[in-house]
């Protein structure tokens, strides 16, 4: 992946009005060359961008590995660059989040941590959107019914396994009924 990031980005500076973000698209990477050097990239919200971009595409086509690792790449260049409680970086958890859950379903002998996970992205990215726009935005919204599906999903396969599980979903623990 590391070996592609200049292509991809080449290949999205082309993409289409209708798949870009007008505030990203006039920026550019900062090259630290000299002669004869390889080029090294630092962090730019160009590549972040391109990274999320890039998870999200591979989500959309269920190749959730691959959607994993570019989200896992993206999250701490935007981080770095626009800081932890920023849109974007909720945006990105979010999608974390979505990937987990989906991982959860087709591994299931990792299903618990995956499930985790999602959870715990859900819930940083919800924290991040209430402050950001509030609890009644529908930005907020979508991640929340994220969450609460997955939550009821867990409810419903534990419970059909003859678990108990506490209806305090901030707690999901589970022990035989």
């Amino acid at each position: 992946l590391n070996s592609h990031l200049p292509s991809i980005i080449k290949q999205d500076r082309y993409r289409s009005a209708d798949d870009s973000d007008a505030s990203f698209n006039d920026l550019s990477f900062t090259s630290l060359t000299g002669p004869g050097e390889a080029e090294i990239y630092t962090p730019s919200i160009e590549l972040a961008s391109s990274l999320a971009r890039r998870g999200k595409m591979m989500l959309r086509s269920g190749q959730y590995d691959d959607a994993l690792a570019y989200f896992q790449q993206a999250l701490p260049l935007q981080r770095e660059i626009h800081g932890s409680r920023h849109k974007i970086v909720a945006a990105t958890l979010n999608n974390l989040g979505v990937t987990y859950k989906y991982l959860s379903r087709r591994q299931p002998q990792q299903r618990d941590m995956y499930e985790r996970l999602a959870i715990a992205s859900f819930e940083e990215a919800l924290s991040i959107l209430q402050n950001e726009f509030g609890p009644n935005d529908k930005t907020t919204a979508k991640t929340l019914n994220n969450l609460w599906q997955l939550m009821q999903a867990i409810t419903e396969r534990k419970s059909e396994e003859g678990q108990y599980v506490s209806r305090d979903y901030r707690n999901l623990t589970a022990r035989s009924a």
